[in-house]
């Protein structure tokens, strides 16, 4: 959660400045080198929830159920009557 909140707070710092991608990697190479360590750490773990997330979102669509022949069929024949019905 800590990692979250950072992440967030770093993304709303510079979409709130309107800080550049090229300033932003200018004041990273200013940090002292503990802070450096500190950010890189952070970013390898973001770099790995979102890696994550990704994995799930594909497994999530994937596991999802799926319309027969014979179901779609008939949602198509719903839907056409639905769209008559609107238009009159």
């Amino acid at each position: 959660m800590k990692n979250l909140s950072m992440k967030i707070f770093t993304f709303e710092l510079i979409m709130k400045t309107k800080t550049s991608y090229r300033e932003v990697l200018k004041l990273i190479t200013q940090l002292p080198e503990q802070d450096f360590e500190k950010l890189l750490s952070v970013l390898k773990n973001a770099k790995s929830d979102f890696i994550t997330a990704k994995q799930f979102d594909k497994e999530f669509l994937l596991s999802a159920p799926v319309m027969s022949s014979s179901q779609f069929k008939q949602y198509q024949k719903f839907r056409k009557q639905f769209n008559e019905w609107r238009q009159n």
